[in-house]
C-alpha cells in the first residue's frame, strides 16, 4: 500500500515536481526531460512521482498551467499601473499573453499538445487556463472598485475576445507578418473598447 500523504505534503511534493520540471525544461527542452531527472532534481523518490502522475506527459500538462498561473501572479503586481488607463493596460496584457503563448504553441510541442482541442477528455487545459484568466479579470475589476477607478468590464465578453483572438492566431502562417500584427492589435483594441467601460471623472453613470 502506498504512503498516505497529508494535504500539506501533497501540495509540497507537487510544487517540488513542478519547480524541478520547469527548471529542467527551460534549461533544455521537453524532449530531454525524463522522470528520473525530475525526481532527482525535486529530491523525491520515483514512487512519490507516480503517486501523483501516470507519466511524463500528464506532468507536462500541469507544468504549462502552473507556469501560466505564475505569469498571472506577476501581472497582478502591476495592477496599480491600470489606474491611469484601464483600457490601455488590459489591452497590453492581452496582446502580450496572446503573442507570448501563440509563439510557444507554434514553436514548442509541449504547448501545442497541451492546448490542442481536447473535447473528448475531462481535463481541457485550454478551458482551465480560461478559468485562471477569468479569476484574474475578476480580481482586476475588484481592484478598480477598491481604488475608485471609474472602469467596469464585461468579463464574459473579454474571455470571448481572448478565445476569438487565439483562434485568429492560428491563421498566422497564412498571413503576411505586418498584416497579421496590425489586425491582431485592432481586434484586441476594438474588443476592449466594447467590453471595458470607462467613465470620465465628472460622469456619475
Amino acid at each position: 500500500m502506498g504512503k498516505a500523504y497529508t494535504q500539506e505534503e501533497k501540495d509540497d511534493i507537487r510544487k517540488k515536481i513542478w519547480e524541478a520540471g520547469l527548471e529542467l525544461f527551460h534549461a533544455e527542452d521537453e524532449k530531454s526531460l525524463n522522470i528520473r531527472r525530475i525526481t532527482e532534481k525535486a529530491g523525491i523518490s520515483l514512487g512519490s512521482f507516480y503517486h501523483f502522475y501516470e507519466d511524463k506527459e500528464s506532468l507536462l500538462r500541469d507544468l504549462v498551467i502552473y507556469r501560466s498561473s505564475q505569469k498571472l501572479d506577476v501581472i497582478r503586481e502591476s495592477f496599480p499601473a491600470s489606474k491611469q488607463d484601464p483600457r490601455g493596460y488590459l489591452e497590453k496584457q492581452i496582446y502580450f499573453h496572446l503573442t507570448d503563448m501563440g509563439e510557444k504553441i507554434r514553436t514548442k510541442a509541449i504547448y501545442r499538445d497541451t492546448f490542442r482541442e481536447e473535447v473528448e477528455t475531462e481535463r481541457n487545459n485550454a478551458a482551465l487556463f480560461m478559468k485562471l484568466f477569468a479569476a484574474f479579470l475578476e480580481e482586476l475589476q475588484e481592484f478598480w472598485k477598491k481604488e475608485h477607478v471609474r472602469a467596469t468590464m464585461e468579463i464574459a465578453g473579454i474571455l470571448d475576445l481572448v478565445r476569438g483572438a487565439e483562434a485568429y492566431y492560428r491563421a498566422k502562417p497564412l498571413m503576411k507578418e505586418e498584416h497579421f500584427d496590425a489586425l491582431l492589435q485592432d481586434l484586441i483594441h476594438d474588443g476592449i473598447c466594447r467590453y471595458v467601460k470607462v467613465c470620465a471623472a465628472k460622469d456619475e453613470t
